[in-house]
């Protein structure tokens, strides 16, 4: 089982959310949170096949939601799931709800699955800024 704070994360979003998915990876780097993004339309295919071997290189897997219609964020939140089963990757798989605001926060983070991973304590360091984390 991995532990320890989450470090990395893969964050993706249908172009509708773009804007906030972007706002959220800026958040996180600036809490030296390596952040990777993707938005896609919902109509490729391609992206599903990619995903296994994405997710291997992040714990953590945020899709950010808000726009997107729930078909999208259904289907992708399965596939997440299926994928990190698939590759038995010890992963957290969240959804982060958009907002009118700009304003980031951890309450808008829903923890919907913990695969090999501890529920959700090591996320909560990412919403922290450097001098509220202890070392």
């Amino acid at each position: 089982t991995a532990v320890g704070p989450v470090r990395t994360a893969f964050v993706e979003s249908h172009d509708l959310d773009m804007d906030c998915a972007n706002q959220l990876v800026t958040f996180l780097s600036e809490r030296q949170v390596e952040a990777f993004m993707q938005t896609s339309d919902g109509s490729s295919e391609e992206v599903f096949t990619q995903i296994g071997d994405d997710l291997k290189n992040y714990p953590l897997y945020i899709l950010v939601t808000g726009k997107a219609t729930q078909e999208f964020v259904t289907k992708r939140e399965n596939r997440a799931r299926t994928a990190a089963v698939s590759a038995r990757t010890p992963i957290l798989i969240g959804k982060y709800e958009s907002g009118d605001d700009a304003a980031i926060d951890m309450s808008r983070l829903k923890i919907m699955t913990a695969l090999k991973r501890p529920k959700p304590i090591p996320v909560e360091a990412m919403f922290q800024t450097p001098a509220e984390r202890k070392p």
